[in-house]
């Protein structure tokens, strides 16, 4: 302009972005379930040092934490100078944060966000059943672990428990996974003896499958006779030979006892010293007889 002089305006022209010189979130990573697309898409702004955009920038993304970041490839920044990364995902759960790089420019970290557990997809046992007397609290205390298709743990997920094999599983009902993922079982027991496996149930996950384990029998608690003396005459060997069933309280066999007859009535009994149980409870007497004519009975 000059005094008293009318203006005069130039023709158009264009200033352009200078050269990429910073990185920035311009938006920030939400928090998402693992494997899921964070949503809305992430956008890193490159510019130049007046804060102008710079177009085809490439820029990438990596992840700070544990786990897989998936759609963080490199990306052309557009006009506006914004990477747009619209299918990005990470696998493992837990807090994260993501790098922005481009070449040679100071990296740019993101604000922190959190990836939870996907849905429950597997059960496996955390702590398989251990071996136990019947009617005892099977220890340690047996954990089923609920886990997502990559491997994080899943809470508040309903656990039960069933037997494979014969008796009855007290304190299987369903119990809630905690923090950690784990449904843990603190007061198992099983009544009957022999070889058995649990089985864990979730909604409609599928079943997993305990490792075996022994249940034996608890502590001798009962005496009977399995096998009846029979007639015979006084001196001879009473056949067949008489049995005697120790078993616990539950009705398992138990074996290693000492059991000893006695006779009922008038006369002497040979072959009733003590006699161990076999493994399958049985006090066997082969060698009975009885002296003296009359009715007579046996007590074990």
């Amino acid at each position: 302009t000059s005094v008293a002089l009318t203006p005069v305006t130039s023709t158009a022209f264009t200033v352009s972005a200078g050269a990429a010189a910073t990185l920035a979130f311009n938006v920030q990573p939400s928090n998402a379930a693992a494997g899921a697309t964070i949503a809305p898409a992430v956008r890193v702004l490159v510019s130049d040092a007046f804060g102008n955009g710079v177009a085809g920038s490439s820029v990438e993304l990596a992840l700070v934490g544990s786990g897989t970041l998936t759609g963080g490839a490199a990306v052309l920044s557009d006009a506006a100078g914004l990477a747009t990364f619209s299918a990005l995902s990470v696998n493992l759960a837990g807090s994260k944060q993501l790098t922005a790089t481009s070449g040679v420019l100071t990296p740019a970290t993101s604000s922190a966000f959190t990836i939870a557990a996907a849905p429950a997809s597997t059960l496996t046992f955390n702590v398989q059943p251990s071996n136990a007397a019947a009617g005892a609290t099977i220890a340690p205390a047996v954990k089923v672990l609920v886990s997502d298709a990559f491997g994080n743990a899943v809470a508040g997920s309903n656990v039960a428990l069933a037997l494979v094999g014969t008796g009855t599983l007290t304190g299987g009902a369903a119990v809630l996974s905690d923090a950690a993922g784990l449904a843990t079982f603190s007061a198992l027991s099983v009544n009957l003896a022999g070889s058995k496996q649990l089985t864990a149930t979730s909604g409609v996950l599928t079943p997993a499958t305990s490792a075996a384990f022994t249940i034996s029998a608890g502590a001798a608690a009962t005496l009977a006779f399995n096998v009846q003396p029979s007639n015979a005459a006084a001196g001879a060997t009473i056949a067949p030979a008489v049995k005697v069933l120790v078993a616990d309280t539950f009705g398992n066999a138990v074996a290693g006892s000492n059991v000893a007859l006695a006779l009922v009535g008038t006369g002497t009994l040979t072959g009733g010293a003590a006699v161990l149980s076999d493994a399958a409870g049985l006090a066997t007497f082969s060698a009975l007889s009885v002296n003296l004519a009359g009715s007579k009975q046996l007590t074990a």
